[in-house]
């Protein structure tokens, strides 16, 4: 029983090595091309802002109040405005989508320094710290360089998170793999 689970085990790692590898490789590919990384990822966020105004539409006609009719139909507006302006004319939604995420990284190392305060007594206080500083300075080279920076950015981002992602998949799975021939090799002693 011992060996069909470890064999089962073993083939579901081997699967995540090869998921992993090639989830890396596209994250590599992303980086290579972050224009039309940025491109695609604008079109895409755009196109579920019309899926959603429609959405929100629909939830205006089944609308139990006229409040909750209007807000929907606000957001529903709103929504596809957005959407209709990213896909439409996809270089601006980059642009702007770019100055989104130097905003955002700005928030997030705001919060970094502040879970690194309140964690100041202990070893974990340098990670949140160092975090909140990259945030910061991604934030900073984006936003000083905007909007050229929108070439780069969004793509270059997402690849790294991409293929840092693929990249810790396969080592888990080959860390998984590893311990299952260890199993194999203890229990033949």
């Amino acid at each position: 029983m011992a060996g069909t689970l470890n064999q089962q085990i073993e083939k579901r790692a081997v699967w995540g090595v090869v998921a992993g590898t090639f989830t890396a490789i596209a994250g590599l590919v992303t980086i290579l091309y972050p224009a039309a990384t940025a491109t695609v990822t604008t079109l895409f966020i755009g196109s579920a802002l019309i899926v959603a105004a429609a959405a929100e539409f629909i939830f205006a006609l089944t609308a139990a109040s006229a409040g909750a009719f209007f807000l929907n139909v606000l957001l529903a507006v709103l929504y596809g405005a957005g959407g209709l302006a990213l896909v439409s004319r996809p270089s601006e939604g980059v642009a702007a989508l770019t100055a989104a995420l130097a905003t955002l990284l700005l928030i997030q190392a705001g919060i970094e320094f502040a879970v690194a305060y309140q964690l100041r007594s202990t070893d974990a206080l340098w990670w949140f710290f160092a975090n909140g500083l990259l945030s910061t300075a991604l934030s900073l080279l984006i936003l000083f360089r905007w909007p050229s920076s929108s070439e780069w950015a969004i793509g270059t981002l997402l690849g790294i998170g991409v293929m840092t992602a693929g990249i810790a998949r396969a080592v888990v799975a080959g860390s998984v793999f590893g311990a299952t021939k260890g199993v194999e090799s203890w229990n033949a002693h």
